[in-house]
């Protein structure tokens, strides 16, 4: 048997270059991309998150985290491998579908890759069998100049200018000397920790709750800060408070992160091939990163008289860290996800005082698919901004807007999903005269959108691309909207604006797709063909409305109220 694995880069063309018994993708693709390749090798092809058991691997992953605590941890109590360990989980969950794929292969497999990956090393590894590299050391070259061309043509300025920052200045080294503290502020203030704009939003709309608040909003990237902010917000950067990081307190903590990497390599199985693989090396890499990002949010503390701290986001180190600090510092913490869901708490340890659940379909989530418990979480009600009441009777309803998502940043092949998704899109907006617009994911890019529409729709002008947020002329636009498993499900839904969820494009793990649907969040559609019954399903889904109560800013001023939180009992 002759194995390919078939490396996310690569396209079509190797796979042409001799005869497979079974091409294995390390991305994901429609089924129709498969299909096609098969045609073209006679292959059986298919994705390597075909071998994925959904929640089941989640809570594995929680098991794995729980392996390694409470042994690298710092002076103030801080455990690195907690708040690293996101960084590195989801490579750890391909090495568990790379253990699955390598219990079916047979005896005198001969396995091939397109170019050096973990996902073939893996597979190598387990089985005790030579993996043959198919790219030459020039073709490496060149595909490492291809993808920084293709990141120039694709990315916006402010996206390309980000990740020039995020990959050569990681620890701000650069960023601190062209930013400036700002001046103490003369009351108290709550800290909203953000790196990403989505994060910034969620994190002023709770601010709208608590008018009489003064609130920070402290930006660790330059793509979380927003345009304009509440009266009751100062907004402000977090590269002023960087500072060089403590060597002597680094090599300690890199000691014992190595004895850490060792135990565990030699007790648990899963870290047995991620340490032969180097996948945990990663770890020692990202540590300074933390203790840079850890130390500048000390310094933020030391001169900025926080008195309590809400996150939008406590999965990601730079907001994830602040929380911590704060906790430790006896504050008053609440943390919430500016999302519907975040499949991570089924991971992750919470460690704020108190995680805000906005609907009852979250709360449900959070007690019946990532096992937490009741007495951890306050239902405080939707931040969103939707109005209550209905939509303009006589607007002008003449749009189908597809909420896209950032495809390539969750391991979908992007180009192969909007080949087959786009001309469906477009056929159904011609046949329910309606305008078709696609509204991108932050993470997206509006010029290789359309770079992909020319290239898919030769001679279609007239699609709208959209950045940004949505307007309420847009709001009032739509029809009806198609997603996959975007939050914006439930803003449609609030809305009375019908909506459908391209279910098989959901991906294998959070179920986020099937908790809308059990609300009454949408309607899963679970083939592409089916978005062509849109027209007929709208007679019988016509959007009701789905509402959740609204955050109730006297409960929020309870929370963030030192002597309330620790003085009496929210949780009823």
């Amino acid at each position: 048997m002759k194995l390919l694995i078939f490396d996310s880069a690569d396209d079509l063309p190797i796979l042409g270059a001799a005869s497979w018994d079974m091409v294995i993708d390390c991305a994901r693709a429609p089924a129709s991309t498969y299909e096609y390749w098969r045609r073209r090798t006679g292959a059986n092809c298919r994705s390597i998150f075909d071998f994925a058991h959904g929640f089941e691997d989640l809570r594995a992953s929680r098991e794995l985290l729980h392996q390694g605590l409470n042994v690298v941890v710092d002076d103030g109590g801080i455990d690195w491998w907690d708040a690293l360990f996101l960084s590195i989980e989801s490579d750890l969950r391909q090495l568990m579908l790379a253990r699955r794929l390598s219990q079916q292969l047979p005896a005198g497999c001969e396995l091939y890759a397109s170019r050096g990956n973990p996902l073939a090393s893996a597979l190598s590894h387990a089985n005790g069998i030579r993996l043959h590299i198919l790219q030459s050391r020039f073709h490496s070259a060149w595909h490492r100049v291809s993808r920084y061309k293709h990141a120039l043509l694709s990315l916006e300025h402010h996206q390309l200018a980000q990740a020039v920052k995020d990959k050569f200045d990681p620890q701000h080294s650069v960023r601190r000397y062209f930013g400036h503290r700002h001046e103490p502020l003369g009351e108290a203030v709550v800290l909203l920790p953000s790196a990403y704009v989505n994060v910034s939003r969620t994190a002023v709309a709770i601010a709208a709750r608590v008018p009489e608040r003064k609130l920070l909003l402290v930006c660790a990237r330059d793509t979380a800060r927003l345009p304009v902010v509440p009266r009751n917000v100062t907004q402000i950067s977090l590269d002023a408070y960087f500072q060089g990081v403590n060597h002597a307190e680094r090599s300690h903590l890199q000691s014992s992160l190595a004895g850490l990497i060792r135990r565990l390599a030699n007790s648990v199985p899963e870290f047995s091939m991620a340490c032969s693989l180097g996948l945990l090396d990663r770890l020692h890499s990202l540590l300074p990163w933390g203790l840079a990002i850890r130390d500048s949010w000390k310094n933020l503390f030391d001169t900025q008289p926080i008195s309590a701290v809400v996150c939008a986001d406590d999965s990601n180190p730079y907001s994830r860290l602040p929380l911590i600090l704060a906790k430790q510092r006896g504050l008053p913490t609440i943390a919430c996800h500016h999302g519907a869901f975040d499949f991570r708490m089924a991971i992750k340890q919470v460690h704020s005082d108190f995680y805000l659940t906005k609907t009852e379909m979250e709360q449900d989530y959070l007690l019946e698919k990532c096992g937490l418990h009741e007495k951890n979480l306050i239902f405080a009600g939707s931040v969103s901004n939707s109005p209550n009441e209905e939509r303009r009777i006589h607007a002008k309803h003449d749009k189908l807007v597809f909420f896209s998502e950032p495809f390539a940043a969750i391991g979908w092949r992007e180009k192969e999903v909007f080949r087959d998704l786009i001309p469906r899109l477009w056929s159904l907006a011609q046949s329910t005269q309606l305008k078709l617009a696609i509204k991108l994911h932050p993470f997206e890019s509006a010029r290789s959108t359309r770079r992909m529409l020319r290239e898919f729709l030769p001679g279609v002008r007239g699609i709208d691309v959209i950045s940004g947020t949505m307007s309420g002329d847009l709001w009032e636009s739509l029809q009806f909207a198609v997603t996959v498993q975007s939050s914006i499900a439930l803003e449609c839904a609030s809305r009375a604006i019908p909506v459908f969820l391209c279910g098989w494009l959901a991906d294998p793990y959070s179920e986020y797709a099937s908790q809308f649907v059990k609300f009454g969040v949408g309607q899963r559609l679970d083939t592409p063909d089916a978005l062509a019954n849109i027209p007929q399903l709208l007679h019988t889904q016509r959007g009701a409305r789905v509402d959740a109560p609204r955050l109730d800013g006297a409960l929020l001023e309870r929370l963030l109220s030192r002597q309330s939180v620790f003085q009496e009992s929210l949780s009823t």
